[in-house]
């Protein structure tokens, strides 16, 4: 399981997402993200705020790459 802890010491808060887009950001935190993101990947991102509707999708560690299935 993916687990990811984000602290934002300027509010005294902080996030624990597990593999989910389902996160509480500052606005200026997701920004800093982003812009990192964007600079590793060369891809734009989407916002952490999204909703992300994983109920078809099956276990959250397996990527779901579009179309695009093992079962060959």
């Amino acid at each position: 399981m993916l687990t990811i802890l984000v602290i934002n010491a300027s509010e005294d808060k902080s996030y624990v997402c597990q593999g989910t887009l389902r996160c509480s950001y500052s606005s200026a935190l997701v920004k800093t993200l982003r812009e990192e993101g964007d600079r590793l990947t060369n891809k734009p991102r989407d916002e952490c705020s999204t909703e992300v509707d994983r109920s078809n999708t099956g276990d959250a560690r397996t990527p779901q790459l579009g179309s695009t299935t093992a079962e060959n």
